[in-house]
């Protein structure tokens, strides 16, 4: 009687040997199907899409290097703004604005400077309107400044001319522009 006993004892041990055999292939080639087909989505393959969670540390290609030039070329941007000049008669330097927007409820202005203290000034005339004059304090951003948003009341439509000066210490500097609201 103990003879058959033996005999389901190995056959069990075989049994158990050949599902851990079975587990470790399956396993090498579940491994192998995410490593090297993205499977599951986590690891991108050379040839998938690109995934937006990750950085490419790849060179800019030809077309990119080129297309960025033509979009700086167009606007006129530079990687850095030009030097202040120096104004006749004073101290100062002048420095150039740029209205980047302005609607019926709010201007931005870009100060081609990088600059931390200073006072910006907004004055919004319209014939047959009352004239409105803001001041803002400014914000220096990584290539420029900005002077803080300008809100107001709605303007009513029309023609207004924006006015805004901008002065420091050791800069000044003026833009105005007429714009239909």
């Amino acid at each position: 009687m103990k003879i058959p006993k033996k005999r389901k004892n190995s056959q069990k041990k075989i049994i158990i040997v050949c599902i851990l055999i079975l587990f470790v292939c399956l396993s090498i080639a579940i491994s192998f199907l995410y490593i090297k087909t993205n499977l599951f989505g986590n690891n991108p393959a050379k040839n998938s899409t690109l995934n937006i969670n990750t950085i490419n540390y790849n060179p800019a290609t030809n077309d990119q290097t080129e297309n960025g030039s033509d979009i700086k070329a167009s606007n006129g941007s530079t990687d850095k703004p030009a030097a202040p000049t120096v104004v006749d008669g004073s101290t100062k330097k002048q420095v150039e604005l740029i209205i980047i927007n302005s609607s019926a409820t709010k201007t931005n202005v870009q100060i081609n400077a990088i600059v931390d203290s200073g006072t910006c000034t907004l004055t919004l005339t319209s014939p047959g309107q009352a004239t409105i004059t803001q001041t803002s304090d400014v914000q220096p951003l990584a290539s420029f400044s900005a002077c803080k948003t300008f809100s107001y009341s709605e303007l009513s439509s029309g023609n207004w001319t924006i006015k805004i000066d901008y002065t420091s210490d050791t800069l000044i500097g003026t833009v105005t522009d007429t714009r239909s609201l």
